[in-house]
């Protein structure tokens, strides 16, 4: 991120979830010519969210949200778009407790695939999710998948990045997509559930997760694709996406 980053001045020590947003047809809204990317997410993610009922709003974890200021089309995502979302959670790694990406669909399951191998040994959740529906349409499955992707990505025993969508928590490096219209659009075939939903809890099962496994510090490997990208033979970093920031829901 870049060094005037607008979290900078945020209290590292509070328990928090960031929230990053990248694009998607969740944040899609109706415009002349169909359906086009909206802007202030961030306040239209807490509208949504005051929809759930009031225990369940009050469950909900402290959050932040970041927008990229260039949303992402995740049909034409890139190892580039996938180096950047690592870095910057590896720069902000230390001050939340856990991280949420919203994306598009297209490509949701192979970003998760690319992180969790880039962010290896993760201490903390990082939980991807979008929908398959825009935030404001009739029967949206979109509130229903952030609210689970924000109770998961506040679970410590969750070290590993995951993919929470239509009430099941995939790991990352096993979730395919397999509909493109059906809510249930993602599976793991190889794996079972990292978690699911069960009524109004959120269920992680432990001995099926990395948290157990993990030794040590963080071992993230974060390579430069743009040395592939651009053919370019000098080793240097890429410049941090522009981000603007919400606060979220903050529980005292």
């Amino acid at each position: 991120m870049p060094p005037y980053s607008l979290l900078a001045s945020n209290n590292p020590h509070q328990e928090r979830v960031l929230v990053i947003y990248t694009g998607g047809t969740i944040g899609m809204q109706p415009h002349a010519n169909g359906l086009a990317p909206g802007g202030d997410f961030a306040k239209r993610m807490t509208i949504a969210l005051s929809q759930l009922p009031i225990a369940q709003q009050h469950a909900l974890p402290p959050y932040e949200v970041i927008s990229y200021t260039t949303l992402i089309d995740s049909s034409a995502a890139t190892p580039l778009t996938w180096q950047q979302l690592a870095r910057d959670i590896s720069d902000q790694l230390t001050a939340y407790t856990g991280f949420v990406i919203i994306h598009g669909t297209d490509t949701l399951s192979w970003t998760a695939a690319s992180l969790a191998y880039q962010l290896q040994g993760l201490d903390r959740p990082v939980v991807v999710t979008g929908s398959m529906l825009p935030l404001e349409a009739p029967d949206s499955d979109a509130v229903g998948n952030l609210h689970g992707a924000l109770q998961f990505a506040s679970k410590p025993a969750l070290q590993e990045v995951a993919i929470y969508f239509a009430g099941q928590l995939l790991r990352g490096t096993r979730a395919i997509k397999q509909h493109s219209e059906a809510v249930i659009a993602f599976a793991s075939p190889n794996y079972p559930l990292l978690g699911e939903r069960v009524g109004d809890d959120f269920v992680y099962y432990p001995s099926r997760g990395l948290g157990l496994q993990q030794r040590g510090a963080p071992r993230f490997e974060l390579p430069d694709y743009r040395l592939v990208n651009q053919g370019e033979g000098r080793t240097h970093r890429p410049v941090a996406r522009n981000f603007s920031l919400a606060i979220g829901r903050l529980v005292e």
